[in-house]
């Protein structure tokens, strides 16, 4: 019996290129370590992961009210802190997601953070 002469050569490359650099098994890992497919990442156990600050609950209220009262009179600066303060996006992308510039945003948390230190002071001295 007589097998075609191009099923034989294509079954006997077959092993050499399985296990080669160049063959089906090294190219998928290959796509599997390259960035865009989540390549480098690393497991992080979402149970050891520290929230950065502790606060209070009465204190994390406390800011709460605060701010919702200082969006009665100011809604920007009042949603600039709320985005620094409870997500904590940095200035960059606090201010592309208001659409103001990165000095505005730095001019406005500089007078949210004054109004709160002032309203809590005079919150707690009362």
């Amino acid at each position: 019996m007589s097998c075609c002469p191009w099923f034989t050569r294509s079954c006997g490359s077959w092993p050499g290129r399985i296990g080669s650099p160049d063959g089906p098994i090294f190219s998928r890992q290959r796509r599997k370590q390259a960035a865009r497919h989540g390549g480098g990442q690393v497991r992080v156990d979402i149970e050891a992961v520290e929230i950065a600050c502790q606060v209070d609950d009465d204190e994390l209220l406390a800011v709460h009210e605060l701010l919702d009262k200082m969006a009665a009179e100011d809604p920007q600066k009042a949603e600039l802190a709320k985005l620094r303060y409870f997500v904590g996006l940095p200035f960059e992308e606090a201010a592309e997601v208001l659409g103001i510039s990165l000095r505005t945003a730095k001019r406005h948390w500089a007078y949210a953070r004054a109004w709160l230190y002032e309203e809590m002071r005079a919150k707690r001295a009362t």
